[in-house]
């Protein structure tokens, strides 16, 4: 959590940017009110810092999913009372294209203009609705929508190549843009220069029947989903699940092993992985 009061961050996360970004809109703003509409101060706080260790690229794809799939729509969360009715597994990551959209409209200093302007004590905060004359009108944000990728940062491989050595790491794609991989159930990539002695609690949580030894990314595969996970952070950085698609692709599977592709962009030193490799059980 974040306490206001003292500009504290208390958290068992080893990187909460989530609540981070909350201190940093409030160190901005210089004089913030002590509440604030929910679509505002969590939809900011999820678009710009992730939410329950998750990246926030992850909650902005299931955001628009849920947009785009009429599971959640703009005008209940424009309203403070209908917005916390719903489920925050719904409206934190509903919020967070929205703001994204806002910010990306509206320019920064206006935003925090109206972040400002739609805040106060407890009970006016309980009241509020946002005027949808203020903000940018409608046919803007479904474009918006639209242009948004259809998919994750992670999307299954059409088949198996069957010639490509098992299992397979960082196999460049022709677009230059993603590369492929060809893993079993749970597979653990550390750079050949990484002599730290971090301690990973995620992967304690996630892999229960063996002792973390170093690493820094952690794979998850299933034919439903695929999971990325970055030990060092102790956060998901991206994620694939066939569930929240339009097409409900399956990750293919051949004898235990999983194909799928990863944006470049989700590694860290912008793609660079040279010196990975499979860290042994």
């Amino acid at each position: 959590m974040y306490i206001v009061s003292h500009d504290l961050i208390v958290s068992t996360y080893s990187a909460h940017l989530h609540e981070l970004a909350h201190l940093l809109i409030n160190y901005r703003l210089g004089t913030p009110h002590l509440y604030t509409h929910t679509l505002l101060l969590e939809g900011f706080a999820v678009a710009v810092g992730g939410r329950g260790g998750k990246a926030p690229e992850i909650l902005h794809e299931l955001g628009v999913f849920l947009h785009r799939s009429g599971w959640i729509t703009h005008e209940e969360l424009l309203d403070q009372k209908t917005l916390i009715q719903l489920n925050a597994s719904m409206s934190y990551p509903g919020s967070a294209p929205y703001n994204r959209f806002l910010i990306d409209c509206m320019g920064m200093e206006s935003y925090l203009d109206l972040y400002m302007d739609f805040g106060g004590s407890a009970d006016r905060v309980a009241q509020l609705q946002i005027p949808a004359a203020m903000l940018p009108n409608k046919e803007r944000w479904l474009a918006y929508l639209d242009a948004q990728p259809s998919h994750s940062a992670i999307v299954p491989a059409d088949d198996i190549d069957e010639s490509v050595t098992r299992p397979a790491i960082f196999i460049p794609d022709r677009s230059g843009v993603r590369y492929g991989f060809i893993l079993p159930e749970i597979t653990v990539l550390r750079d050949a220069l990484d002599e730290s002695e971090h301690v990973s609690i995620l992967f304690e949580e996630l892999v229960s029947d063996r002792t973390y030894s170093g690493g820094r990314y952690l794979f998850r595969c299933s034919q439903s989903e695929v999971g990325l996970y970055d030990l060092h952070t102790n956060t998901m950085i991206a994620h694939y699940a066939a569930s929240f698609t339009e097409s409900a692709n399956e990750v293919p599977e051949v004898d235990g092993y999983f194909a799928f592709y990863v944006d470049r962009e989700v590694f860290d030193q912008g793609g660079d992985v040279v010196g990975y490799s499979i860290l042994a059980e």
